[in-house]
């Protein structure tokens, strides 16, 4: 009999945590059975849809009970996000890991402060995606910890790319979520500053979240022209 796991995603978007879990289920749903809980769908939903049989969204208030009946031999949080599930899937006696994406700030933004005091206690192994995450794990006491860099399949964007015939050309162009942890407000101080000097640029921010620019108004330009122009080139 094939052993069982169950994958926490938090949110089916075309960004990190949720493109690396799609990667490693896809690649595992071939030794083991997958179950992935979606806690949300996203600009990702057909891709997860498609690809696997069992996903189940809008699950019972009742975690214990969810993963009880689901009764997997393994549970994986893709992000802080799924963290009661990780941590009833311990206090159940099944083994959890849960994949860390986040430092201090996200955690602090995320989590409340008795969750992050007993972070070291929820999941029996937790994947580090970068140095600095190791060492802020190991900062909560956290044991089992494997750094394990960020990983995507580009094949698929290094495909599109060749097939795609580009008609609109910029000066600059930057690849991320709208948020401030992917430095959305260091990209438009410094598209700012070299038009103040002058300089005549087309730029682009390509990531999910458009409306995630409104914290960042105050960091652009006045004139509503400049919002506009970076609200229009957020696909």
């Amino acid at each position: 009999m094939r052993k069982k796991i169950l994958f926490i995603n938090h949110e089916e978007t075309k960004t990190g945590a949720p493109k690396i879990l799609f990667q490693i289920a896809k690649e595992l749903k071939t030794k083991f059975d997958v179950t992935i809980i979606s806690l949300k769908k996203g600009s990702m939903h057909h891709d997860f849809d498609k690809e696997f049989d069992n996903i189940i969204y809008n699950p019972s208030e009742n975690i214990k009970d969810t993963i009880i009946t689901l009764n997997p031999d393994l549970v994986y949080g893709n992000t802080i996000l799924a963290y009661d599930y990780v941590k009833a899937a311990k206090e159940l006696n099944i083994p959890a890991i849960i994949h860390v994406h986040e430092l201090k700030d996200s955690f602090e933004r995320i989590l409340k402060e008795d969750k992050i005091k007993n972070f070291n206690k929820i999941a029996n192994s937790y994947i580090a995606v970068s140095q600095k995450v190791y060492d802020y794990l190991i900062k909560l006491g956290c044991l089992k910890i494997k750094l394990i860099g960020e990983f995507i399949d580009v094949s698929e964007v290094i495909r599109k790319a060749d097939i795609i015939d580009y008609q609109e050309k910029f000066d600059f162009i930057t690849i991320g979520t709208c948020c401030m942890r992917k430095g959305t407000d260091i990209f438009i101080d410094s598209i700012n500053i070299l038009k103040s000097k002058g300089n005549i640029l087309k730029t682009a921010w390509i990531g999910d979240n458009v409306n995630h620019i409104d914290p960042f108004k105050h960091k652009i330009d006045r004139s509503k022209k400049d919002i506009k122009d970076i609200k229009k080139h957020v696909v």
